[in-house]
């Protein structure tokens, strides 16, 4: 009988070691499934932080590139109307020829730029606010000294 019990009871560790064991394995599993699920997220993400970083280098660049581009056309385009305006004054003198006022040079291509000069050449057609708008220069001091020394003739009123 004793020995029966001793080895009911080593049956008993036995299975409870058995037990731990397995439960220890499967944990440990458990844990291995889960580090390699973490570990392929962290692998995921970090090729989608390079992805991302790559871009963002791409657009930056391509920025830059533009902002380049910008300013040349913008240099350009200061260079273009300062020889317009000069070349215009100098070569019209007082013959009454109209100096173009607008200077409106779209960035796209130059169609636009020609289309504008063949109408505006052909027909002036404006806005309605360009045809309200009326400048009246203001008087400099040579005016008013000019008006000292002046007489205004008008037409007599009734």
């Amino acid at each position: 009988m004793y020995t029966r019990r001793v080895y009911t009871f080593c049956s008993l560790c036995q299975s409870q070691l058995v037990q731990k064991k397995l439960t220890i394995q499967l944990n440990f599993f458990i844990f291995f499934n889960k580090y390699s699920a973490l570990k392929k997220l962290y692998s995921d993400s970090k090729k989608n932080l390079d992805s991302i970083s790559k871009k963002f280098h791409e657009v930056s660049e391509k920025l830059i590139q533009k902002s380049r581009q910008y300013q040349k056309l913008q240099s350009n385009y200061e260079s273009l109307r300062r020889r317009s305006v000069s070349a215009s004054v100098f070569e019209a003198g007082d013959s009454g020829k109209d100096v173009p006022k607008n200077f409106t040079i779209p960035l796209s291509s130059g169609d636009g730029f020609l289309q504008k000069e063949s109408s505006r050449s052909s027909s002036r057609s404006s806005s309605p606010v360009q045809r309200k708008f009326v400048m009246f220069p203001r008087a400099t001091p040579d005016h008013a000294i000019q008006n000292k020394f002046t007489l205004p003739l008008g037409t007599p009123t009734k």
